[in-house]
C-alpha cells in the first residue's frame, strides 16, 4: 500500500534482479525466491500471538457527474497504530486488539463547492473477543465528535450507530482475515506475476532480504472469491452493484497490486509487510442501482499503501472484552 523505506543507491546498484513470470516454467532462482517468501509468511502465520505497528496512507480522487454537474472529492487518509492478535483455534475469528489514529485531509470542488476540510485526528479502538466485535471511537475534533456514540459498543450484528459503517456487514468484514493468517502465503504466491529480490538494510544499517511481488489482481480475486468480498457490504445500503464493481476493480487493466516483504536473513523472521494498490476506474450507469441517479457516472483514482511491522511474536498477551456503554 505505501512505501516508507528506500534502498540506498549503492545497494540498488548491486541488487540481484529476479524478474520472471511465476508459472510452471519459472526458472530455479524465481522458484527459490517464491519459496523463501512462502516459508517466511507461513512461519509467521503459525505464531500463537503477535503484535505490530500499522501505517496506512490512501490518496484518492472521486468524481461524480450528474445532471451536467461534476463534483470532485480529493482525499488523503492517514492511519497509524498497533495491532495485537491471539490465535483461537476453537473460534471463528482470532482474538484481536487494534488501536489506531486516523486523519483526513479533503477538498470538495464543483457544483458550486470549493471546500477544504481537515478531519481528525480520530482514535479508533477495536476488540474481537470470543467472536464478538467491539468498537470505541474518540476524538476532540468538533466537526465529528458529536457523530460518534460514547464508549464501547458491540457491533457484531451491525454498526449503524457509527457514521459510515452501516454499509458494512460486520460478519463479512471479519470473514476476510487480513492478519497474515494460515493459508495466506499460498494464496499470495499463487497470484504472483513477477518477483524481485534485493539485499538491503533497515534504518539501523542491519542486513535485510527484500522481496517485491507483483500480483495479478484478477487472480487475487479468484483466490479470495467474490462472495467473500461482497459479503463485506450490506448491499441494501449502497447504490451500486457491488459484485460487478468488485469484479471491475480487480480486472481493470489499470489496477496494480504489489507486495513488499522484508526478512531478517539471520533469523528468517518477517520484518515488514507492505501492501500497495493502485486503482483507476470508471463507474458507469450500469453499476449504479439507485433509479434516482440514472445517468450518473463516477470515477475513482486511488493509491493505497499499508505497512505492517511485527514488534513481538509469541509473547504473552491479554485481550479482554470491554465494558459496554449504557
Amino acid at each position: 500500500m505505501r512505501t516508507f523505506f528506500t534502498v540506498a543507491l549503492a545497494l540498488a546498484l548491486v541488487a540481484v534482479p529476479i524478474r520472471a513470470r511465476a508459472q510452471d516454467d519459472s526458472p530455479p532462482d524465481t522458484d527459490a525466491a517464491l519459496e523463501a517468501v512462502r516459508v517466511v509468511l507461513d512461519d509467521f502465520a503459525q505464531a500463537a500471538t503477535y503484535t505490530g505497528q500499522l501505517r496506512q496512507t490512501i490518496d484518492q480522487v472521486i468524481s461524480i457527474s450528474y445532471l451536467d454537474e461534476t463534483v470532485v472529492l480529493t482525499q488523503t487518509i492517514k492511519m497509524e497504530g498497533t495491532t495485537t492478535v491471539q490465535q483461537e483455534p476453537g473460534q471463528a475469528y482470532a482474538t484481536r486488539q487494534m488501536d489506531f489514529v486516523q486523519s483526513i485531509s479533503q477538498t470538495l470542488t464543483g457544483g458550486g463547492l470549493d471546500e477544504t476540510t481537515e478531519i481528525g485526528p480520530v482514535a479508533y479502538h477495536l476488540r474481537i473477543v470470543e467472536d464478538r466485535f467491539y468498537l470505541n471511537v474518540e476524538t476532540d475534533d468538533p466537526l465529528v465528535a458529536g457523530q460518534f456514540p460514547a464508549g464501547w459498543h458491540d457491533i457484531t450484528d451491525g454498526a449503524s450507530a457509527f457514521p459510515g459503517m452501516s454499509m458494512f456487514d460486520i460478519e463479512g468484514v471479519l470473514a476476510i482475515d487480513g492478519n497474515l493468517s494460515p493459508g495466506f502465503a499460498d494464496e499470495l504466491t499463487d497470484a504472483v506475476l513477477d518477483i524481485t529480490y534485493e539485499p538491503g538494510t533497515n534504518p539501523a544499517g542491519e542486513a535485510l532480504d527484500r522481496y517485491q511481488l507483483a500480483l495479478d489482481p484478477a487472480r487475487t480475486l479468484d483466490l479470495i472469491g467474490i462472495p467473500a468480498m461482497t459479503g463485506m457490504f450490506d448491499e441494501g445500503s449502497i447504490a451500486l452493484d457491488i459484485p460487478a464493481l468488485i469484479e471491475r476493480l480487480f480486472s481493470d487493466e489499470a489496477t496494480r497490486y504489489t507486495v513488499h516483504v522484508a526478512v531478517d536473513p539471520d533469523t528468517n523472521a518477517l520484518v515488514e509487510f507492505v501492501d500497495e494498490w493502485h486503482m483507476d476506474i470508471e463507474i458507469g450507469p450500469d453499476l449504479i442501482t439507485d433509479p434516482s441517479l440514472e445517468g450518473a457516472t463516477m470515477a475513482l483514482v486511488q493509491d493505497s499503501v499499508q505497512t505492517f511491522q511485527p514488534t513481538a511474536v509469541n509473547e504473552p498477551v491479554t485481550i479482554t472484552a470491554p465494558e459496554i456503554a449504557e
